[in-house]
């Protein structure tokens, strides 16, 4: 008797029972981290969620973007920050439930355009969803997670160009609209183009059909960047300060910097350590898949955005998540497979290779989850500002603006505030910027506007109240310290002699380095004053 079998391709799900199970796993993993992201938002200190969630809120108040809502990122970025914000616009935990669903857009990209076995499947879900609570600096709502979304589609596109050996036209401009799509959130992540750029030229067949794939790539990604200048020029009516948010400003804040990011950098920083074996590994067994170009190229393009990126942030390891997540799909699924079928043989050793990786990963993440979720709960930071910010608009219910002068990580007073920035330039930082004019203004056109509209409340923070010592000479040339200076000097502010409450609890990250009470002075415009 003869009896009829199906093989199943390395594309597609073997049996349904097992797919179905994965996805009950994702699921009951989805609602764990979620309430992990809702959890540890009481501790984020960053600037980057709460500057990119109040350009959001400016734009939803009717702002215009590159005008007088103003960013030093490309269209997409602040358009993605903009859904949080509509349904509670000045707290900081739906930035976290928004991050979570983020990174489980990513878990679902990957499971259905890839389809992995249940054991490979699992562990990348597992790590996409718990490896950004593994460090600080990688839980919160950041352009890197939300470029990643393109990222993983590019890699996963990428993956079935391998896996059938051609590219079509469609696809190839595809490739390109993600690549552009990603570049418009993150413009350091065009160097993901290698991954495409490879897997093209390893292709079977001639150099023509390889050379108009890549064409195509190039049309999509061109025509998607184009696109963003010629709708901010029919929104704006002019492109001139997006052109140079896409092309000038990024070599100015390079060339300003006195830091750059190196490879060793980060291995010096140690927080690259935690992957770094991982990735090592995977790109040892990826020579014995049929994906090797695919997975080699991802892992180089991933390292390469970390250290093409301006200056040396840890969160921009952030974008090397997604191809470590295909790579484990990939070579758990694959390992030593250089043919299209599939054994139980190899089943059982790629289950064996996932099950290892979760053995080793989640002891050392959940150790990583306690300290970090240990500091949300004794050091909430972000419920300490969100009081402050409480005490001021109860303090001063008939102030429209608000203008905080203070280091970076007290964005969130103004966010979590009613009251709305008194200039498009809001923070000390960002007015100290190397160049302003590039980005937005002259500085002294930026000063003659705060001066011409001076904001109803400045909130001093006590380490900057050096600024109000005539007699004290910044370390560099300081436009807060200008503005500050000038402002106070129109004799239309008298000093609150009623305190804020102090940020006694607050800190960056107390397992790494020492903090101290801060205290906040409030400048208050008199009630008579007149504009200049």
């Amino acid at each position: 008797m003869i009896v009829a079998t199906k093989v199943y391709p390395t594309s597609e799900v073997q049996p349904t029972s097992g797919s179905t199970r994965l996805y009950y796993w994702f699921f009951a993993l989805t609602i764990a981290a979620l309430a992990l992201h809702v959890l540890i938002a009481r501790h984020c200190t960053n600037p980057d969620p709460f500057t990119y969630a109040q350009i959001g809120k400016q734009l939803l108040a009717g702002k215009t973007l590159y005008v007088d809502a103003l960013t030093d990122k490309p269209l997409l970025a602040p358009l993605l920050f903009m859904p949080p914000q509509l349904l509670v616009p000045n707290r900081y935990w739906p930035m976290a439930v928004y991050l979570g669903l983020v990174v489980a857009l990513q878990c679902v990209i990957l499971l259905r355009a890839v389809r992995p076995s249940f054991w490979s499947g699992l562990t990348a879900v597992i790590f996409l969803s718990f490896v950004p609570f593994a460090f600080w600096d990688w839980h919160y709502l950041s352009t890197e997670h939300l470029s990643n979304v393109f990222i993983l589609s590019v890699l996963v596109c990428c993956r079935r160009v391998s896996e059938e050996g051609r590219c079509d036209r469609r696809l190839s401009v595809l490739l390109g609209v993600l690549l552009g799509l990603a570049y418009l959130t993150r413009p350091t992540t065009a160097v993901t183009a290698l991954v495409p750029l490879c897997v093209l030229c390893s292709i079977p067949g001639g150099w023509i059909a390889r050379f108009s794939a890549l064409i195509g790539v190039f049309v999509g990604g061109a025509t998607t960047v184009a696109a963003s200048v010629a709708a901010v020029a029919l929104w704006t009516g002019r492109a001139e300060n997006y052109l140079n948010v896409l092309f000038v400003y990024p070599r100015v804040y390079v060339s300003a910097s006195s830091e750059t990011a190196t490879f060793l950098y980060y291995l010096e920083a140690g927080e690259i350590c935690q992957l770094l074996p991982l990735a090592t590994g995977l790109a040892f067994l990826a020579a014995f898949t049929r994906h090797r170009v695919l997975i080699w190229s991802a892992l180089i393009a991933a390292v390469l955005n970390v250290v093409a990126s301006p200056r040396p942030y840890q969160h921009y390891i952030v974008n090397t998540f997604p191809a470590l997540a295909l790579a484990m799909v990939c070579c758990f699924d694959g390992p030593l497979q250089l043919t299209v079928d599939r054994t139980s043989r190899q089943n059982s050793r790629g289950a064996g290779l996932a099950m290892l990786f979760l053995a080793l990963f989640l002891p050392a993440v959940a150790a990583r989850v306690y300290v970090v979720t240990r500091t949300a709960i004794t050091v909430p930071n972000v419920q300490v500002l969100e009081g402050i910010s409480n005490v001021i608009d109860e303090r001063y219910p008939s102030a429209k603006t608000m203008w905080v002068v203070a280091p970076m990580g007290h964005e969130y007073l103004l966010f979590a505030s009613r009251l709305k920035p008194a200039h498009p330039v809001r923070s000390a930082w960002e007015l100290d910027l190397p160049r302003p004019e590039i980005l937005y203004k002259e500085a002294s056109v930026i000063q003659e506007e705060y001066l011409a509209s001076p904001p109803d409340l400045i909130v001093l923070q006590s380490l900057y109240e050096v600024y109000l010592d005539p007699l004290e000479v910044p370390v560099e040339k300081s436009l807060t310290c200008e503005i500050l200076r000038a402002l106070l000097k129109t004799g239309q502010y008298r000093l609150e002699k009623r305190p804020l409450p102090s940020t006694d609890e607050l800190a960056i990250d107390p397992m790494i380095r020492p903090f101290e009470p801060r205290e906040y002075r409030v400048f208050v415009r008199k009630p008579d004053s007149v504009k200049l």
